[in-house]
């Protein structure tokens, strides 16, 4: 019974993850496109066979200095930091575009939501971090088991998921 109540609790995600990129998906700024575009070329290194939350803040380690990636950094929260919470996951990656998982799409999603939040017309990789702390506080807050890579990470240096955010909204231009 425990199983199929689970099931269901992972096919109402995986619908409310798709329902934030039905119809119009939010506006990616050039930068935060290059972010999806490194998130996928990281998942083909690591031989993945999707890009899943990992992949999205490694992508943003990738694009060099932002200000999502100052925030992190300036938390102690390096590269090498978060990459040491990641597991081996089964793959290879396949030939082709590699597909988002459910947890990546609600992050764009979540994303888009940060952005018109703060009245940008384009979702930044900071509206992205935004979006990975909020679909953690998300998975979180089900008790679900799986990944939870930012906070982990956040846990390895003794900071907290609210400590990113204070921080990258303190780091943000006009702050």
């Amino acid at each position: 019974m425990a199983d199929l109540r689970r099931r269901a609790m992972e096919r109402e995600y995986v619908r409310e993850a798709e329902a934030f990129l039905q119809g119009t998906p939010p506006k990616l700024a050039a930068l935060t496109a290059s972010l999806l575009e490194r998130a996928e070329a990281e998942a083909r290194a690591r031989d993945d066979n999707h890009v899943g939350t990992e992949h999205l803040v490694l992508g943003l380690y990738a694009l060099g200095e932002t200000t999502a990636r100052r925030a992190l950094e300036s938390l102690g929260i390096s590269r090498q930091v978060f990459a040491d919470q990641l597991e081996c996951e089964e793959g290879p990656s396949p030939s082709g575009a590699i597909p988002l998982t459910p947890r990546a799409r609600m992050i764009i999603g979540l994303a888009g939501v940060e952005a018109a939040r703060t009245a940008s017309s384009e979702v930044q990789p900071e509206h992205l971090m935004l979006g990975v702390i909020r679909e953690s506080e998300k998975w979180h807050a089900t008790g679900k088991a799986g990944p939870h890579h930012l906070r982990a990470a956040a846990q390895a240096v003794g900071v907290t998921l609210a400590d990113i955010e204070r921080t990258l909204t303190a780091c943000r231009p006009g702050h």
